[in-house]
């Protein structure tokens, strides 16, 4: 799915129990995974933020819009956009008020921000013109943005969507912009092209005119007039290393690194006008067995593939571009092999498939996997199974609220499971935008014992007068410490100490408000 195709891949359930239509809430396309947006009557309300230009002379340019009349000293700090896997973030240098409701917030330097997924006002960023009252803390979907990260095939890492040829050149184009350091990977570790018969050609040595880096910095360009040959099992090349016998190309892991230094996955594409195919077993797909249920994918290839499978030459590819290996890789029938992970108990990768399955998006598939040999390749998997995972980031992102009156409550529904929360970071929001000085006095749980959207109920001493719930950064996490596999949802573990809002306690949502879709709070 694309990020449109998220906006918009599954309806989202009323969970109100006699609750009545709200004609409150705004239209709200920018929000965050679809949410409703607060239409308050003071406040200045955040409606959208759309990427505007970017040059190298005058930086990267964001423009948040708001449903009321600001003042006109925007707060440039308090302006942020942030990546998919919340690794990467930037915050505004500079600020200024335009159209009467919106702020230019200039980005310094010629950045990237088509990869970022989400805009956030951290709070204070505007007042109002009319009563001088600060913005809240609130975010919404970066207009502009074009990364398909987190979806199916898609992770945070580069990922190659397309090769073409020029005479003795091939281009190798990835979906984001690439590290600029000149490659030095030696001939058999970084690009390859693969002949019918399964012969690998390696390119020249890499020198300073080779590879290109195209303007855009998603495309290298790489000569194989020197290449050298290698052939499955040894012997003499059958033919002569030309690109006009090869039907593949083929990118080595790590070979390229995006501009937050994720390496790619081991990558591989059909030349134009060839179908790819080789005399060797090739990948053809990865699924999900039960839709995420169990700790099972099957992946298949195109032909029989032998007696058995090597499991280290298998890795499990998540959103935020890691890999991990599988416990076991078993042959099924004779065309197909199931990788699975433990279940219980401990391990690095116990229970993965099962607790990750809304964030696999590829299995990577290296040579000798199968007791035939086989050609390399990532494959998608997953694609958020079952529509899951459907937000901006690998947090959980809130796609509706409703309020109940008759216990004080509002139920959240999620894109993905939880692990952990905290109470007090939910908090009411009135009809004039004033955020209640109580939260939440306690939370309840929906179910997260198999892979989809959930919900947690936020109780509170009163909800009447409620008109929108602010969730507040670390209102819900994926993960709790400790296994990343076996103890959460979703990738996380990253270093401790870092500024991002991943960390040793995982993903955690984005500051939100929302809207119900429905509520009798008075």
């Amino acid at each position: 799915m694309s990020l449109l195709s998220k906006r918009t891949s599954a309806p989202l359930a009323v969970l109100a129990l006699a609750a009545v239509p709200l004609a409150m809430p705004m239209s709200a396309n920018a929000a965050m995974g679809g949410a409703l947006t607060l239409n308050s009557t003071i406040s200045p309300d955040l409606i959208s933020a759309t990427i505007t230009g970017s040059t190298v002379a005058n930086g990267t340019t964001v423009r948040f819009c708001y449903n009321k009349t600001i003042g006109t000293t925007p707060v440039a700090g308090r302006f942020f956009t942030g990546t998919y896997d919340q690794l990467t973030g930037n915050s505004a240098t500079t600020a200024t008020a335009v159209n009467g409701n919106c702020v230019d917030a200039t980005f310094a330097g010629f950045q990237d921000l088509t990869t970022d997924t989400y805009a956030t006002d951290t709070g204070g960023g505007v007042i109002s013109a009319a009563s001088a009252r600060q913005s809240n803390a609130d975010s919404t979907a970066l207009i502009g943005s074009n990364t398909n990260n987190g979806t199916r095939a898609r992770s945070t890492a580069p990922d190659l969507v397309g090769v073409t040829t020029a005479g003795t050149k091939v281009s190798f184009t990835f979906d984001e912009i690439l590290a600029g350091a000149a490659l030095t990977k030696a001939n058999n570790a970084g690009f390859a092209i693969l002949n019918s018969d399964g012969t690998t050609q390696y390119n020249a040595a890499v020198t300073a005119a080779d590879p290109v880096y195209s303007a855009d910095g998603k495309t290298i360009t790489v000569d194989f007039t020197n290449a050298t040959q290698t052939v499955p099992g040894g012997g003499a090349p059958a033919t002569a290393a030309t690109v006009a016998n090869a039907v593949r190309g083929l990118v080595g892991r790590n070979v390229v690194t995006s501009t937050s230094g994720d390496g790619n996955p081991i990558s591989s594409a059909a030349l134009p006008g060839k179908s790819g195919a080789t005399d060797l077993p090739d990948p053809l797909a990865a699924e999900l067995v039960g839709n995420g249920g169990t700790n099972q994918i099957l992946v298949t290839f195109d032909q029989p593939i032998g007696a058995t499978a090597a499991v280290a030459n298998y890795k499990i590819l998540l959103s935020d571009g890691t890999l991990h290996t599988p416990n076991a890789a078993v042959p099924a029938g004779a065309n197909a092999v199931t990788l699975s992970t433990a279940t219980g108990g401990g391990g690095t990768s116990t229970n993965l498939i099962q607790n990750q399955a809304e964030s696999i998006v590829g299995v990577e598939i290296n040579k000798a996997a199968v007791a035939t040999n086989n050609t390399q390749a990532t494959v998608p998997t997953g694609g958020n199974a079952g529509a899951l995972a459907t937000g901006f980031t690998i947090g959980p992102e809130a796609l509706a609220t409703t309020f109940q009156i008759n216990d004080n409550s509002a139920t959240v529904t999620f894109d993905q499971r939880y692990f952990s929360f905290n109470a007090g970071q939910f908090r009411t929001v009135d009809n004039t935008g004033t955020l209640a000085t109580n939260p939440a006095t306690s939370l309840s749980f929906g179910s997260i014992a198999s892979p989809g959207q959930t919900t947690i109920k936020a109780n509170f001493n009163s909800i009447s007068g409620a008109r929108g719930l602010q969730i507040r950064a670390g209102g819900v996490q994926t993960y709790a410490g400790g296994n990343v596999d076996n103890e959460g949802f979703g990738p996380g573990g990253v270093a401790a100490g870092n500024t991002s809002l991943t960390g040793a306690d995982g993903a955690i949502n984005v500051t939100q408000i929302l809207a119900p879709s429905a509520s009798n709070a008075g």
